[in-house]
């Protein structure tokens, strides 16, 4: 079910309620976190859709990154291939920020 149609600059963009895995797109949008581990729901449901690759491709990625750097940034991205069991080409892993402490008052 579409909820909402706008376009971004030039990018076409559609929100849709339904199961990422299932989706006939050019990415998905995985909300991860900065190691790109396995943990949240939506990565749980496209490493059950894709299989063990999965976290091998997120392992793979990191491994590529310069020397030293392990991990996302918070707040940044990364683009890997999908695999079987997906439509999409792409998953885009969105590292969010992290809650460390209280709110400021």
């Amino acid at each position: 079910m579409v909820h909402a149609a706008h376009e971004v600059r030039w990018l076409p963009l559609q929100v849709v309620q339904g199961d990422v895995t299932k989706q006939q797109v050019s990415g998905i949008v995985n909300p991860t976190n900065t190691s790109l581990s396995l943990a949240g729901r939506v990565s749980s449901r496209i490493a059950f859709a894709m299989g063990p690759g999965f976290q091998q491709t997120c392992d793979d990625f990191l491994a590529s990154l310069p020397d030293g750097q392990r991990s996302l940034a918070e707040g940044s991205s990364a683009v890997t291939q999908a695999g079987r069991g997906l439509l999409c080409q792409y998953i885009i892993h969105a590292a969010g920020p992290m809650y460390h402490g209280k709110l400021a008052s």
